[in-house]
């Protein structure tokens, strides 16, 4: 992180220079700029000095312009920043983000246990419903419903050759496993997806 800029006693910090048509600005108020890593975590961007004394209330901003400030300016940074990623990490992206990744992780998991639920013969079509039920009740509470179809979207983007979501004739959406696929390399990719090493 880069040192802060030392601010004189009773001297005003210097005035931003104006932003770049089309720059963003950030605002005390409002989330910071974020950039969100193949992890799914967010990074909110560092502000300056200046910016953190325009966003202070009038009495405060007098007493750091007199250099009577009881919190130095490297601690209200560093809170502001701590707000804007706190407040990146709850946005929409974010949680989608999170989600999407903590379903690749359980990727393998899915996997075998939809080749023992659907078997070697049979039928290679059920309802997802069941589907979604019955994986559920395998993982013995370790996912949710919500965490499971989540797992099954990213399954059949990752695996199309192998598992695809459809709707049947009845509109009822249903799983379909594809058991020519191969299945070896199918779990690979979803292994190295996952970042498991099983």
């Amino acid at each position: 992180m880069p040192k802060p800029t030392p601010f004189t006693l009773g001297k005003p910090p210097t005035a931003p220079r104006p932003s770049a048509p089309g720059a963003r600005r950030l605002s005390f108020d409002s989330c910071a700029a974020a950039e969100l890593d193949p992890a799914g975590e967010s990074h909110a961007k560092e502000v300056t000095d200046e910016q953190v004394v325009q966003q202070l209330p009038e009495e405060l901003r007098r007493q750091s312009l007199s250099g009577t400030l009881p919190v130095s300016l490297h601690t209200l940074r560093a809170l502001q920043e701590q707000q804007s990623k706190r407040e990146v990490m709850s946005s929409s992206d974010a949680k989608a983000a999170r989600r999407k990744s903590a379903a690749s992780a359980m990727l393998p998991r899915v996997f075998d246990t939809l080749r023992a639920m659907y078997g070697a013969t049979g039928p290679a079509i059920k309802l997802y419903d069941e589907v979604v039920k019955q994986l559920t009740g395998s993982n013995k509470g370790a996912s949710s419903a919500a965490e499971v179809e989540d797992q099954l979207a990213v399954l059949a983007a990752a695996a199309p050759e192998w598992l695809s979501l459809e709707s049947n004739a009845e509109g009822k959406k249903i799983v379909r496993l594809r058991r020519k696929a191969d299945v070896k390399a199918v779990r690979q990719k979803l292994v190295q997806m996952s970042g498991t090493r099983c």
